[in-house]
């Protein structure tokens, strides 16, 4: 008859060990970069109204990036967010320039901010489902997205947008 401790020792020679040590860890860390992914969201909201810290919005989005690369999200879902959230900053930024007196100075368009915070959204849950859910809800959120980003008329926003797209690739 074979004991548990035969099976541990058999495992330890066959580098098992080590493979379920790491899985372990590997889920660890990436619970943490879900949680950093939060965080970093959370931040870019906030940043991406003007008066527009450029360089503060550029360090979130690229630690929201790096995060979500540990976190193994889908990149197009973190990809469509950062770029909807630069195209509506630099709206937001350029309506406070043009009034910046103004009670709304740093409004933009009801449905961009709407859109942006869809996308926010998506990411969350992407970051916070099982893998295969993961994969079926970036999907299908990703043409949500672009089926409301198709019912905004501002030509601005769907230029700067476009920018931004390009930028990330």
């Amino acid at each position: 008859m074979i004991d548990a401790a035969a099976i541990a020792a058999a495992a330890g020679a066959l580098g098992l060990g080590s493979v379920v040590g790491a899985y372990i860890a590997g889920g660890k860390d990436r619970r943490a970069a879900r949680a950093a992914v939060l965080d970093h969201i959370r931040e870019i909201e906030f940043e991406r109204w003007a008066p527009t810290d450029w360089l503060k919005l550029r360090r979130h989005t690229t630690a929201l990036t790096a995060g979500a690369l540990v976190a193994q999200l889908p990149r197009e879902v973190v990809a469509e967010y950062v770029a909807l959230v630069q195209a509506a900053a630099q709206l937001s930024q350029e309506n406070y320039e043009a009034d910046p007196e103004s009670e709304y100075a740093n409004g933009i368009n009801g449905k961009v901010a709407d859109l942006v915070e869809s996308a926010a959204r998506l990411v969350i849950v992407v970051a916070w489902s099982s893998r295969p859910i993961a994969l079926v809800r970036a999907a299908l959120g990703i043409r949500r997205i672009r089926q409301l980003e198709s019912t905004i008329d501002e030509q601005s926003f769907s230029n700067r947008l476009h920018s931004a797209r390009r930028r990330a690739l």
